[in-house]
């Protein structure tokens, strides 16, 4: 088991967690602020020409209104907090990539593949060595704002498998893996706002029933029953009608979201393979297995030589 990315999924998941959590106290202050401004009463007087306008749809005086009134304004709040910050974590996440990729060009050039073997060098021996440069690129990917740049996390780790540096095709399947849970950690921590999009609408339906109600009580059984009806249905349908439409298009500003943050992974994807891995000269697991076949075989047929020359010297 790969205790490093169990680590880094870990570690992922309470970012995301964190940035939840900024989001839903955010929203607290938000929301206070927000409906200090709002009216409590309606301004417009319900009428047949009154529904057709915009200002009467524009109306926010229900969110003072019943039990669930001040939790759909708070939810919605949440909402678009989240959609903001991830929309300016992206923007970072594209220059966090673009500072990498500055940094990859200026380090790797100045790495040598090893140092020169020396006669006594065994080749498997030299096979394990650290690449030279490698320490320095390391520290390179301990940027003060790692927590906040995605990419450079994901490079450290991509190197941080073991001592020195791993074997090339260990990398490659590390990276593939990495990139992999990457995609899931970034389409799982949009489980939150995807639950609130779906409760909006419900919980606003639960506040427009209970105003129906409330209004629509007090004169029931009365003549002009239709008629109040009709004047408190209206008004009621509001927190309906704007917060499915905030639903909606919240909605559509998310997968707009998760496909520039698929752009995102694919071009570091790219980035890390053709700056980093690619730039590294190859040393397969496999290579290491080779030279010790190698090595037995030779020493096995040295071995056999120094004995039929002794056994031609005795001869002799």
């Amino acid at each position: 088991m790969d205790h490093g990315l169990a680590q880094y999924e870990a570690r992922e998941r309470l970012l995301w967690f964190f940035f939840l959590l900024a989001c839903l106290l955010l929203a607290l202050p938000a929301v206070w602020i927000h409906l200090s401004g709002v009216p409590r009463t309606p301004l417009i007087a319900t009428s047949s020409e009154a529904i057709k306008s915009y200002a009467f749809w524009s109306q926010r005086h229900w969110m003072h209104v019943g039990p669930l009134g001040k939790v759909l304004a708070y939810l919605a709040w949440v909402a678009v907090l989240f959609l903001l910050a991830r929309f300016l974590w992206v923007f970072a996440q594209f220059l966090g990539k673009r500072s990498l990729v500055g940094s990859l060009q200026e380090i790797m050039p100045s790495l040598t593949p090893r140092p020169a073997a020396k006669q006594m060098d065994s080749s498997t021996d030299l096979q394990k060595r650290p690449y030279a440069g490698i320490a320095l690129l390391v520290n390179r990917l301990n940027h003060p704002l790692r927590f906040l740049l995605h990419s450079f996390r994901r490079a450290q780790y991509t190197l941080s498998s073991g001592p020195g540096i791993p074997f090339t095709d260990g990398l490659l399947d590390r990276q593939q893996r990495l990139s992999d849970m990457d995609r899931h950690l970034f389409r799982s921590s949009w489980t939150g706002f995807r639950w609130i999009l779906r409760l909006l609408p419900v919980m606003a339906a639960l506040q427009s029933s209970w105003s129906i109600y409330s209004e629509t009580k007090l004169f029931l059984g009365k003549e002009t029953e239709l008629e109040q009806f009709a004047a408190a249905f209206w008004p009621a349908m509001l927190p309906v009608v704007q917060l499915t439409f905030l639903a909606v298009l919240l909605g559509l500003a998310r997968a707009f979201l998760i496909r520039v943050e698929g752009l995102y992974l694919a071009n570091l994807d790219a980035s890390l393979y053709d700056q980093m891995l690619s730039e590294l000269p190859i040393r397969s697991s496999d290579t290491v297995l080779i030279l010790q076949s190698l090595q037995k075989h030779f020493r096995d047929l040295q071995v056999a030589l120094k004995r039929l020359e002794i056994e031609m010297k005795k001869k002799t």
